[in-house]
């Protein structure tokens, strides 16, 4: 399994993130909390470079897996740093109680077969609990396999999402179908016709 665009570093990789992030940020109300999951090493850098220039960045959380990511590091990774942070502009919504810390601990996936970077449901949804009320929009700008998606559903948000890869457009819709028991429609059509008049199996 691949992503599109996981191969970009350094300066493309800035470009890429401004040129997605910036037009997310205007579609945001401003003091909407922000959660954004960033790589390890070198990678690190232009996230926080973007997210520091649209006046996002206030904090970084760390959600620590229950076991290591096999790699080629020296050191396994076993944890990943989420950005934190609100839309300039208007105060934000704090999580209701005093008592969290930056330390996310939260098993990863068993397996993923249908991305290579599925995020736990329950990991999305501390985050949306945290920083929406019942019935708010969340956005996510890289879908993937569609946790933010299932997470609202979960949560009584709305959710929208984007993601430019059409075949884990496919994930998405039938994650979201599996988990509800419902069937997803694109303008009126329900998604097993388009599927068939599109050729995906």
């Amino acid at each position: 399994l691949t992503i599109q665009n996981d191969d970009l570093q350094g300066d493309d990789l800035e470009g890429f993130l401004r040129d997605t992030l910036t037009p997310a940020a205007a579609a945001c109300k401003p003091g909407a909390c922000w959660y954004v999951a960033a790589p390890a090493g070198p990678n690190f850098l232009p996230f926080a470079i973007v997210l520091t220039d649209l006046g996002i960045w206030r904090q970084t959380l760390v959600w620590v897996k229950d076991s290591l990511v096999l790699g080629r590091s020296d050191y396994h990774y076993r944890h990943e740093a989420l950005f934190y942070g609100w839309t300039p502009g208007a105060a934000h919504q704090p999580p209701p109680t005093r008592d969290r810390d930056t330390i996310w601990e939260c098993p990863r996936p068993m397996a993923s077969p249908d991305h290579p970077t599925t995020k736990p449901t329950a990991l999305v949804v501390r985050a949306i609990e945290n920083s929406t009320k019942r019935g708010a929009i969340v956005l996510d700008a890289f879908c993937g396999a569609g946790t933010t998606i299932l997470a609202a559903e979960q949560t009584k948000r709305r959710a929208c999402g984007i993601e430019l890869d059409s075949k884990y457009c496919d994930v998405i819709v039938r994650r979201w179908q599996e988990a509800t028991g419902k069937e997803a429609t694109l303008d009126g059509v329900p998604f097993s016709t388009v599927k068939e008049s599109r050729g995906v199996e």
